[in-house]
């Protein structure tokens, strides 16, 4: 009996007493050409290791920190793709295959971007990736897998590599 009336009693303390469980809701704000970007149509975000937000749109590349936008001018504006490799730099990969990159502050344009132009002829880069060694890896949409080693000036395929 004992045990009844207790079981009854945490029965009546569980459904008398009001549990309220807090939801997280997540506050999502639309960025359009008004807050800062230079068009509304965006091809691809990435957060960095600094934890700043990069947009690859189709006339150009910007950085957000949580307030302001910033801009960046590169070879061919029309970037799909952005990247970090393990040295801290962005790597963005445009459209008509012209390799730029952010370092120190700074925008870069890969030196070697005329040969990857000689050899892929403005495909469009579906994906790459800079190892340790600063090998880069591409993956264009209409070639072959090619990579490019630093201090040399061609272009070869993965398969030459491995």
């Amino acid at each position: 009996m004992k045990r009844f009336l207790f079981f009854i009693g945490v029965l009546f303390t569980v459904l008398c007493s009001r549990v309220s469980a807090q939801q997280k809701e997540f506050i999502f704000k639309n960025f359009t050409q008004e807050e800062g970007l230079p068009s509304n149509e965006s091809y691809y975000v990435f957060e960095d290791s600094k934890h700043y937000i990069w947009i690859a749109t189709d006339l150009g590349v910007v950085r957000y920190n949580g307030n302001k936008f910033e801009q960046f001018n590169l070879p061919d504006n029309v970037v799909f793709k952005i990247k970090e490799d393990d040295k801290g730099r962005i790597w963005f990969f445009s459209h008509k295959a012209q390799l730029a990159y952010f370092e120190n502050e700074k925008m870069q344009f890969f030196k070697y971007n005329d040969n990857i132009l000689k050899r892929i002829q403005k495909i469009h880069i579906i994906d790459a990736f800079v190892d340790s060694s600063n090998n880069i890896f591409l993956n264009s949409a209409l070639d072959s897998n090619y990579i490019i080693q630093p201090g040399t000036e061609r272009l070869q395929g993965y398969q030459d590599y491995l």
